[in-house]
């Protein structure tokens, strides 16, 4: 389902989305949440779900080393996870995602979620509809179109922008620092930054040359780049830092929306979030080897970023 025309309505759910694209642009998207349990009222607190996962093969979702995530290793799962949902955050992998009123843990082997927080600033518009995320320490980073980027404390969700000369379209995390698609890139051009001041200051530590058009969705191991169109039936590896190859991973029975992914190299496999269900796919062949719906009250998710224990 490689989408080309400029505007493109989505019905799911119940839910219209609106995503609106340019050459380079960022996605903008818009949720009619006048009804169901992810409106304004916020979503319940605590871990609910009944384990909706349904694993389709021996693959595990899980194991691995120590607590790491966002490519950067021996990073535990943040504290504030461990303390609000204990859980799922002693599950084998954990994940952080962006609703409509707040940030949520979900568990893609089971499909349970735990409540973090609700945003604190009203500013929806700034912190939710973002698929590609990352996770330094305590914060979660996420793109603000032209203006820029920001992050949010897990802690206590306060949102803090980066007032920045140029704007933002994706943000992930990598080796400990940020990798950034410009907004107004033109080429397929990724910026790393070594701290969130920097980025701030727009003092770049690498540019890297991308032969890729599909970086609008996208999250990095250790070693590569896994992107994607904003609706696709693959997804394309790249090695990092040389960016000198493109692998395509034809995903199986699978043809929708991606509104997050993150890979997964201790056990080989890949993490896909669309339409509030969790698929897991191994790297190498694309073979679905798992799929967990998301337990209901979150509405629409967007962004993903995990952790291994």
């Amino acid at each position: 389902m490689h989408m080309n025309s400029a505007w493109m309505l989505r019905l799911a759910s119940g839910l219209a989305l609106f995503v609106a694209t340019a050459c380079g642009g960022i996605v903008v998207v818009d949720h009619d949440l006048g009804g169901g349990e992810g409106g304004a009222g916020g979503f319940p607190s605590g871990t609910t779900g009944s384990g909706a996962g349904t694993p389709t093969s021996s693959a595990s979702t899980g194991g691995g080393g120590p607590g790491t995530g966002g490519g950067l290793p021996g990073e535990a799962v943040p504290e504030p996870i461990q303390q609000r949902c204990p859980d799922l955050a002693a599950q084998p992998v954990v994940c952080v995602t962006t609703a409509y009123k707040g940030v949520a843990v979900v568990s893609p082997a089971t499909g349970q979620h735990c409540h973090l927080f609700d945003f604190l600033d009203g500013d929806l518009q700034a912190a939710w509809k973002n698929s590609s995320i990352g996770v330094l320490g305590n914060h979660l980073y996420f793109p603000q179109g032209e203006r820029g980027a920001a992050r949010i404390s897990l802690d206590l969700g306060v949102i803090e922008p980066a007032t920045m000369s140029r704007g933002v379209t994706a943000i992930t995390t990598w080796q400990g620092s940020l990798l950034v698609r410009p907004y107004d890139s033109f080429e397929s051009n990724l910026e790393r930054y070594a701290t969130f001041d920097d980025l701030r200051a727009g003092s770049v530590a690498e540019v890297f040359q991308v032969n890729n058009d599909n970086l609008f969705v996208f999250a990095a191991s250790r070693t590569s780049l896994f992107s994607a169109w904003h609706s696709t039936s693959f997804i394309e590896r790249e090695p990092i830092p040389a960016f000198d190859s493109i692998a395509t991973i034809a995903l199986q029975n699978f043809d929708g929306w991606v509104d997050g992914l993150w890979p997964n190299d201790t056990d080989g496999t890949l993490i896909v979030l669309s339409d509030r269900i969790l698929y897991t796919f191994e790297q190498t062949t694309g073979a679905q080897v798992g799929r967990a719906p998301v337990s209901s009250g979150l509405g629409q998710l967007m962004g993903l970023a995990c952790w291994r224990n």
